[in-house]
């Protein structure tokens, strides 16, 4: 099965490194909620029985979630430059069983650089089998088979199966076999208070980094991720997680566009 790199969404990471030499129009720029905590490399980290505990409770919790939407801030610091990017959109995710895979999309539809904000309507949409990424502005779109119909399931998002870190049906023993997990001092997020783990990979390799997971202590909901990727750094932050909502299947549509309608469109399977 073709996997997708380690971090988010390639086509993400790769259209926000290209967007750094955009300029913005004069819009003043949109914040989703409060500021994410800091991270708090001081704090000594808890005990390993603890630590079990908090996965255990995260796994139960997640077992219950079947839908989930809520709106996104996707922000990449480049480590070089010190430039921040930051993408705002809405992010829609049906778990997986048995018979269907899981299904998640971002549609993004603002983007904020030095400050200054302009609209935007780039969509990333993954229904099983096929990647979609549809830039309307500049009317493109490409398909990418990333799973062969009828291949084994599995979760692209959940640590220990996928490659996206993730976890929004967090399971513990993956996470401790791929992870050295540390629990830091629970921090405030707005009216939350968010617990903290850090993880750092057991075994080394391409594209394997460490990774940074805040989950509201009520809910144990995830919040925010942060990891790193070719020296950059990358923040996800789900600041307003609705738990099972209805949502319609047109949102995973991954049909390409019409070229009659002006759009430059390009579909690429799995090599066979």
């Amino acid at each position: 099965m073709h996997m997708l790199p380690t971090i988010l969404l390639p086509t993400i990471v790769a259209a926000t490194t290209m967007l750094g030499a955009c300029s913005a129009a004069g819009q003043p720029a949109e914040e989703a909620g409060p500021e994410p905590p800091a991270v708090a490399e001081q704090d000594e980290p808890k005990a390993d029985e603890e630590v079990r505990a908090l996965l255990d409770r995260i796994e139960a919790a997640s077992a219950k979630l079947n839908t989930l939407k809520t709106r996104v801030r996707y922000t990449r610091l480049q480590g070089l430059t010190g430039d921040e990017q930051r993408r705002f959109g809405d992010f829609y995710y049906v778990a997986g069983d048995k018979d269907k895979a899981t299904r998640f999309a971002v549609l993004f539809d603002r983007l904020v650089i030095d400050e200054r904000a302009r609209p935007m309507k780039t969509w990333y949409i993954f229904d099983g089998n096929w990647l979609l990424e549809r830039d309307h502005e500049d009317k493109t779109a490409v398909r990418r088979e990333l799973v062969t119909k009828g291949a084994e399931r599995s979760d692209m998002l959940n640590m220990g199966e996928g490659q996206l870190p993730i976890p929004l049906k967090l399971k513990a023993d993956a996470v401790l076999k791929q992870y050295k997990v540390k629990k830091l001092k629970d921090v405030p997020f707005g009216d939350q208070t968010l617990h903290h783990l850090t993880l750092t990979p057991r075994k080394g390799g391409p594209g394997v980094t460490p990774v940074q997971l805040w989950f509201d202590s009520k809910t144990l909901l995830l919040q925010k991720i942060v990891t790193e990727e070719d020296g950059d750094e990358i923040e996800m932050l789900f600041p307003t997680p609705k738990l099972n909502p209805e949502i319609d299947s047109g949102v995973f549509d991954t049909k390409l566009p019409s070229k009659e309608d002006g759009w430059q469109v390009q579909e690429v399977p799995i090599e066979r």
